[in-house]
């Protein structure tokens, strides 16, 4: 679990990346606090949605070090990792995918004041397609264990189908 840069309006977006299926998930918040981190890990992102992880790996920053946290990671017996200190390189998948959601933001919804509606379309998109560390399937089907059986997966996938702007997110996540 890590926290992606500022976006606008002041906003981050914690993100996780499971390590197994490399599915990633996050939801923007308004700050990094001890409280906030706590609470979307819980309620948005993670624990009610997909489940507890076994262990929790994280960066050493105050957000992820705090009472609020590890009462709920006490709660849910889940065992927490700390990276080594100044040094990114233990947070590898994490911190690839904060680069990966930036430039998205970057190239396309800094221009939309709702940008954070159409993170979680980034999410589900980045799911949803076949990467070189998952081949054959998807994030999504390894993370499952089954396909996702939704028709707008292959409506987006097909290049016929798709508008400039979707064919940006089609270059981010190739």
């Amino acid at each position: 679990m890590d926290v992606g840069k500022h976006a606008p309006n002041k906003n981050i977006y914690p993100n996780v990346v499971d390590c197994y299926s490399r599915f990633a998930f996050g939801a923007p918040t308004k700050g990094k606090s001890a409280t906030e981190m706590a609470d979307a890990l819980l309620h948005f992102i993670y624990m009610y949605l997909y489940g507890t992880p076994r262990i929790l790996q994280t960066d050493n920053g105050r957000e992820f070090n705090n009472e609020d946290l590890t009462e709920v990671i006490r709660n849910f017996q889940v065992r927490k990792m700390n990276g080594r200190p100044y040094h990114p390189q233990s947070q590898g998948r994490v911190e690839r995918f904060n680069q990966t959601v930036w430039i998205f933001l970057k190239k396309t919804i800094f221009k939309n004041p709702a940008w954070s509606d159409q993170l979680e379309e980034f999410y589900y998109n980045y799911n949803n397609r076949i990467n070189k560390a998952t081949q054959p399937s998807t994030r999504y089907e390894k993370f499952f264990g089954r396909p996702n059986f939704s028709t707008t997966t292959a409506e987006m996938v097909s290049p016929a189908n798709l508008t400039p702007k979707e064919r940006v997110f089609e270059r981010l996540l190739a």
